[in-house]
């Protein structure tokens, strides 16, 4: 469910900036500072990002006891943050 809606918002939005090229411009810039199309990535963005959170519960959940699925189920391990 989240990528079909990450891309409708991507298409919705990118079809309300005026001069904005999918092929040549950053999909960030549909939520930039001064786009036309900030409110409605701000907007719908935060569903996107719940699925997602709600998809990796569901993985962690499914996985159980199976160290090997909860480790899969986290994603790849994050670098250390530099200070």
């Amino acid at each position: 469910m989240s990528t079909p809606l990450y891309l409708g918002i991507d298409l919705l939005a990118g079809s309300r900036y005026e001069g904005y090229s999918f092929l040549d411009q950053a999909v960030s810039e549909l939520s930039a500072i001064d786009a036309p199309t900030r409110g409605l990535w701000l907007a719908l963005g935060p569903l996107y990002q719940l699925l997602v959170l709600l998809f990796g519960v569901g993985a962690q959940l499914a996985a159980g006891r199976d160290r090997r699925l909860r480790i899969a189920a986290s994603g790849p391990p994050r670098p250390p943050r530099s200070v």
